[in-house]
């Protein structure tokens, strides 16, 4: 049994233990979608847990092994479908109550997570160079043209 969880844990993407924790997130999300897909009749709550739903459904594998391409579009459609779900309830009850500032922070916490992988999409990986990669390689360029420069005078 340990040397099956040794071996799901080593398949997780690094940080692991973040990883982990937005798989759980996502799974969480996914399974609030299905709840309410299968309990709400209004076409609009449906339509919000169907964002959720495929959103988590593409964001669990890719948070696993790392695939950051895939991850952000799915975070914001999942995003959406639960801020929908949250903006639907307050016009239904009237008023803002506590669970919906929670999860309206919980949804701002999403988006966190989009920007910060946001400058992954275009690895080597994709054949395109990321931007912080390509910043790094022009400063190492002037870097050595003014070096040169310099050994010249």
């Amino acid at each position: 049994m340990r040397r099956l969880a040794n071996t799901i844990w080593h398949t997780l993407k690094e940080p692991r233990v973040i990883t982990l924790i937005m798989v759980l997130v996502y799974v969480l999300i996914l399974a609030n979608g299905i709840f309410v897909l299968l309990h709400h009749t209004s076409w609009f709550a449906l339509m919000y847990a169907l964002f959720s739903v495929v959103g988590c459904a593409a964001a669990i594998p890719s948070a696993w092994r790392g695939l950051r391409w895939l991850e952000g579009p799915a975070v914001v459609l999942s995003g959406a479908g639960v801020l929908g779900n949250v903006l639907m309830d307050m016009y239904a009850t009237a008023m803002m109550t506590s669970p919906h500032l929670l999860v309206s922070a919980f949804v701002l916490l999403m988006f966190t997570r989009v920007l910060r992988i946001w400058p992954e999409y275009y690895t080597s990986d994709s054949g395109k160079i990321a931007p912080k990669d390509l910043a790094k390689a022009r400063s190492e360029v002037y870097r050595q043209l003014l070096q040169d420069e310099l050994n010249n005078r």
